[in-house]
Parts: structure tokens; sequence; C-alpha cells
């Protein structure tokens, strides 16, 4: 569920060995993946279908275990896992329809603590997580944004924010947090964004952004950018750029309207793909001029069906695109290198691949 709901049912997960694509070899028979061990591939699964799954693809023999994290621990993630982050030693994996925050052991795959998100007992449908100073924020569609300490992994605090928060990030001191008002679309979307002190873990302020706002990131000069989905009908999305020194939006960039983005350094990755005609771009942006630097980062024929996913490894600039397929099969990870040339293709991860933590 990283963009929406899914309704697609689908009755079994396709499990199978790895098939790798072309992947780059040197003469001494090395992966190319000189900084990297190992690739977690959070899935999540087919709405209200319990099928979420964690595949871990190691690097060195080019072997894919498709439910890992049930290989390790017994049982399943849950129901429609929605964002996987490292901080750490443990990796952090949301699931939303369960109302569930998992937090596992990096380097084998337990889980350390298995943490139910509710009040009382209302779920409060959990959605991304981000991190500062040995803590993890995990924003929730009840509105609230709850605080985990990561060395006792529990829950510390609870800040009210807007309606339905969809992403957070940190920056200059303060938690930036989309409001969405996705659940309440019949009466009106919120339209935006929470400053939180992390100081005393209280909304200072919100800053009407735009529609429907969902992903969140901070560059590397510490200003955030929100892209905004609009209501998918009369009124369309945009990107927009928040100055936080003084918290105002600081520029709208209409023609950045998107899916999803993500952004490495000061290099924004940002696509879009159209539903209606099932046509996709990939750009990339300047974030200090906003300036579209490259129309398409892909630079050859390789085929991608439904991009669902940017995630770019900092040491190298390689950059891994999740492909969904039809979010009712099992999709695929690619790798291309920063020029936007075709590495190799990690093929059936599982249903609906929206995270990837490189290690």
């Amino acid at each position: 569920m990283k963009k929406f709901l899914w309704v697609l049912m689908l009755s079994a997960l396709v499990f199978g060995g790895c098939e790798i694509e072309d992947k780059d070899r040197d003469p001494n028979g090395e992966t190319g993946e000189k900084d990297l061990t190992s690739m977690l591939v959070l899935c999540e699964g087919t709405y209200n279908q319990n099928n979420s799954t964690l595949a871990r693809y190691t690097f060195t023999d080019d072997k894919l275990e498709t439910d890992y994290f049930r290989a390790q621990n017994g049982r399943g993630l849950g129901d429609t896992s929605n964002d996987m982050k490292r901080y750490g030693g443990k990796v952090y994996v949301v699931v939303n329809v369960s109302s569930t925050l998992e937090i596992i052991d990096a380097a084998t795959g337990k889980s350390l603590k298995h943490i139910e998100m509710k009040n009382g007992e209302t779920a409060r449908q959990p959605r991304n997580v981000a991190f500062d100073g040995g803590k993890a924020f995990v924003c929730c569609f009840d509105g609230t944004v709850v605080r985990v300490d990561t060395a006792s992994m529990e829950v510390d605090g609870i800040v009210e924010c807007g309606l339905n928060p969809e992403d957070l990030c940190v920056a200059k001191g303060k938690l930036y947090v989309s409001n969405s008002g996705g659940l309440n679309y019949e009466n009106g979307y919120d339209n935006t964004l929470s400053v939180v002190s992390l100081q005393d873990f209280t909304e200072m302020k919100r800053i009407t952004v735009g529609t429907n706002p969902g992903t969140v990131r901070a560059d590397a000069q510490g200003n955030v950018w929100v892209l905004t989905k609009g209501d998918y009908a009369e009124e369309k999305g945009s990107m927009h750029k928040i100055d936080t020194e003084n918290d105002t939006v600081a520029q709208s960039f209409p023609e950045l309207a998107a899916s999803d983005f993500t952004i490495s350094g000061n290099t924004m990755y940002v696509y879009n793909y159209d539903y209606t005609t099932q046509d996709y771009w990939i750009k990339l942006v300047d974030c200090t001029s906003g300036e579209v630097t490259n129309g398409q980062f892909v630079a050859d024929n390789t085929e991608i069906v439904l991009p669902y996913s940017i995630t770019v490894n900092e040491a190298n600039g390689d950059v891994y695109i999740t492909d969904a397929i039809d979010n009712m099969t099992a999709g695929d990870v690619i790798c291309f290198n920063k020029e936007g040339k075709f590495r190799y293709r990690v093929k059936e991860v599982g249903i609906g691949p929206n995270s990837i933590v490189l290690m």
C-alpha cells in the first residue's frame, strides 16, 4: 500500500529460485557490488491477503530468499507492509493494515520487537518511519506520530498532527509530516505539512502546501520537498520546496507532479506512472535550482512496466528501481549505473516491491 490500497485479490504468493539477468562481473568473477553484501526488499503483498514478504538477495552468491522474514522467524510479516528503513544495526518495517512495527536485527533477520501500533483496540494504521537522535518516528493514519526509542524499543511519545499523516522526514532539528487526508477523500483531503519540534515533541506549525500531500524528503542543504497528489480529478498535483528556516513554501513546481521521488544529496530522482496510458518517466532534478537535469534517466531500452520505488546507493551512485509489473504477480528489482545504463535485474522478488535496504 505504498501508493494507495490495492483491492485486487491473489490466492497465493509466487515463490521461486533466483533468476539474475545480465549481472555485471569483473574478470575475477566478482559481482561488482564491492561495497555491499546483501539487499533487503520489502514487498507489500495484496491488500487484505496477509501476504507481505521480506526478500533477501545476497550479492556474493546471487541467492534470493523470497520469504526471508518467515524463514528466520517462523511467521509472516502481516498485511500490507508500507515502509522499511535501516537505522544502526536494526531494520524497521511498517505494516499498515496489520498496524504493527517490526524491528529486525539487520545481520540475522530475526525479529527483535513486534510492536502493536494501536490506541486501545483501535488500529493506528502506521504508514512510514523516519529517524533522529536515537528515536524512530512513525506517522499513522489516526492523525498521530508515534515516537519509539531505538535502544529500549519502547514507545515513549505521541504527538497529534493533521488528517491521515502519510510521510515524514527530519530537517533542521524538526520533523516534517505530510497530512494527506487520504481516508477522508469524500469530505475533502488535508493540505498541510505539520512541523514538529524534536526537542519537546510538540506540533509547532502547519504549512499549507496543496491538496493531498504525500512523500516528503530533505535535501543536502536542509530544504524539505513535498509531493502533493491533488484530488486525482480536477486538481492536479505539484512538487513544493519548503524553506526550513522560516517554514514557508519557497517555490512550487507543477511540472514535477509525479507518483513518487527520492533524494540523494542534492539530486532528486522523481518518477511518474500513468495508470491510464501505462506510460512512465523518470527525471533527475537539481535540488538547488529546481531544474530538470535529465529528462529520462533510463538511458537504454530497459523495460520497466510499473516503477514502484527508487533507491540510490550512496557509495557508487547505482540506482535500484523496483518494478511492480501488475501488483498481482511477483515484481522485480532493476539496477542501473549512475548514467542510467542497465546493470542487472533480480526477478520475482515478491508482490508490490516498495522499499529496499542495501547492506
